[in-house]
């Protein structure tokens, strides 16, 4: 998951992508576009307010944000890579249930562009994933880690656009985290314990999973580890 944050103000600058390059009318349009955006939603007595865009394919448009929001602030949550892809593993398993048994839901997910899991599933083909994936299926653990591995590769190369928080600390009861992350992004200290309760600590993994090895997993892992190194 991404998190975008921009600040907004009557000088704010929007700009649309269009050949690589900010254009004229599509500026104009952003940049009436996202301010009214923030205005509807503002208190009247509040000079400048932030849009929030909470969507995990935003990690795979780093450089188009890059471009349209300059002033961008981009914190990405980083998980255990194993606990992250056994989470997604279980979840496409219910949603195969669930559009094998409810045709209703499964073109309900099409028509809102839910493609995440199940039988609808379309994985963001960030670079090197087909790759990594050859031979995998959806139903397969370490799918999930290829994808992974393949998703926090692309955030290694864009390291400068974004803000990697611990999505484990975070969901420790200790609002450290919450805290550092209210001061990168300029929000009261006071609000970290608000922050904070969003989040609760994680449940061990099941024995069978915890026995899982193979080298997806060991490369996820190295890879999770350089990344909060730096």
């Amino acid at each position: 998951m991404a998190l975008l944050l921009v600040r907004t103000s009557r000088a704010t600058m929007l700009c649309s992508l269009v050949n690589s390059r900010c254009q004229g009318r599509s500026k104009r349009f952003h940049d009436r576009h996202f301010l009214k955006i923030v205005a509807v939603r503002c208190e009247a007595d509040v000079p400048a307010g932030r849009y929030l865009s909470n969507n995990n394919a935003n990690i795979a448009r780093l450089d188009l944000i890059g471009d349209m929001f300059p002033d961008a602030s981009i914190p990405v949550p980083i998980r255990n890579p194993f606990a992250h892809a056994a989470s997604l593993h279980r979840q496409h398993s219910r949603f195969l249930e669930l559009h094998a048994n409810d045709p209703f839901a499964m073109r309900y997910m099409a028509d809102i562009g839910h493609f995440e899991f199940g039988a609808l599933h379309r994985p963001i083909h960030f670079d090197g994933f087909e790759e990594l994936s050859a031979g995998l299926e959806p139903t397969d653990l370490d799918y999930w880690l290829a994808y992974w591995i393949a998703a926090f590769e692309h955030i290694a190369a864009h390291r400068s656009h974004v803000h990697l928080v611990s999505y484990d600390d975070l969901c420790s009861r200790d609002n450290g985290t919450a805290a550092l992350l209210c001061e990168w992004l300029g929000i009261e200290a006071w609000r970290a314990p608000e922050i904070g309760a969003y989040f609760r600590p994680q449940s061990s993994p099941t024995e069978a999973l915890d026995t899982h090895r193979s080298a997806y997993r060991g490369r996820a892992e190295d890879l999770y580890r350089n990344l909060l190194a730096k």
